[in-house]
């Protein structure tokens, strides 16, 4: 259990991800996430380095264009010398840039560790961030849990199910996954992992008995997927599921529909 008071600050680098991320921090509600464009200034990198040994967390957010991975790496090479940061790489196109190019472009040290996706799952990735040690968590979860979960997949989905009170949770939580895994048949793509944050106020005398049957839900409706649970308790928060779905693409899926009109010989 913690008390949630972890600041997450994310850095900017790059256009996309720095309107992306106004556009988040304009809606987040919850505390504790700081929003800052990077300036290719020395008295920039001072102020950064002079912050990275308190204790907050650091997210450095990249459009996938040289100019901007350029800059990432100014900070990177001025501010962490042996530091730790998470580096996030966006993309506007998944299909337009190589991984292999972004990472010779970075020159990361042995505590820093980069993940690549579509700009279209920058909500959900930043939402499952900065959700960690944000409010009461019963259970104490960290940034590498959230990291291996991402990884299982490359696209990143969430949904948000309001529930009256956290005697509702249960169920919500029920209905927003099976959202999840129609929404990746629709797709052509298969759940491999979901991040569940449980939202509610901290008086909610039903807090622990709600965690708990969220975690049985959870045993009934889990497969193959990696899956973690943890709470986001604040006070005045209004109860809520949500839920940030991880998908690659489904394997052995079928092109043609039963192979109807097809010749034999094509028919699978």
């Amino acid at each position: 259990m913690n008390e949630g008071k972890l600041e997450k600050v994310f850095i900017t680098c790059g256009e996309d991800v720095s309107v992306a991320m106004a556009r988040f921090a304009s809606k987040w509600d919850k505390g504790y996430v700081t929003h800052i464009e990077a300036t290719p200034t020395k008295s920039f990198f001072e102020e950064i380095a002079l912050n990275t040994s308190r204790d907050k967390a650091f997210f450095i957010l990249v459009d996938a264009n040289a100019e901007s991975l350029s800059q990432a790496q100014d900070l990177i090479s001025n501010t962490w010398v042996g530091g730790q940061s998470e580096v996030i790489c966006f993309t506007s196109n998944k299909f337009s840039t190589d991984p292999d190019n972004i990472h010779s472009q970075l020159e990361l040290n042995s505590q820093q560790r980069m993940q690549i996706f579509s700009i279209v799952s920058f909500e959900p990735v930043i939402s499952a961030y900065g959700h960690v040690m944000t409010g009461l968590s019963i259970s104490c979860i960290g940034f590498d849990d959230i990291y291996s979960i991402l990884n299982t997949g490359t696209t990143v989905k969430m949904h948000e199910v309001a529930c009256d009170n956290l005697k509702e949770s249960p169920f919500s939580l029920y209905t927003g996954y099976e959202k999840l895994i129609s929404e990746g048949k629709q797709d052509a793509l298969t759940l491999t992992g979901v991040v569940v944050v449980l939202i509610g106020d901290i008086s909610d005398q039903n807090l622990m008995e709600a965690t708990n049957a969220c975690c049985l839900v959870l045993r009934g409706l889990v497969h193959n997927e990696d899956v973690n649970l943890h709470t986001s308790f604040q006070s005045g928060a209004k109860s809520k599921v949500l839920l940030c779905g991880v998908l690659k693409e489904a394997t052995g899926t079928k092109l043609f529909n039963e192979g109807k009109g097809l010749p034999g010989f094509l028919k699978l």
